[in-house]
């Protein structure tokens, strides 16, 4: 079970194991991971958004996988979805 206080920006979850609200920290994305989110919720592709942003593929790869780590996913999907669910993106 998830309670969240929207006053406070906080969420709390029920650890069943020691019977009590656990805080859940948010995960702070930064702006390059958010805008490699965004790009990719177009449907773009890595060189696509490469181009667009004017990096190279290896940083963009370099970003997805540090989101990836952040987010505890593995690709892009389960990415935007878990982001989308966490914070406005």
């Amino acid at each position: 079970m998830i309670i969240q206080r929207n006053r406070y920006n906080e969420t709390y979850k029920y650890d069943l194991i020691s019977c009590c609200w656990k805080r859940i920290e948010k995960i702070a994305l930064s702006d390059k991971e958010k805008e490699i989110l965004r790009y990719s919720i177009r449907g773009s592709s890595i060189n696509e958004i490469s181009e667009k942003l004017f990096i190279s593929s290896d940083t963009v790869k370099f970003h997805r996988r540090k989101l990836f780590g952040k987010l505890e996913v593995s690709n892009i999907s389960e990415a935007i979805s878990n982001a989308s669910q966490n914070e406005p993106i």
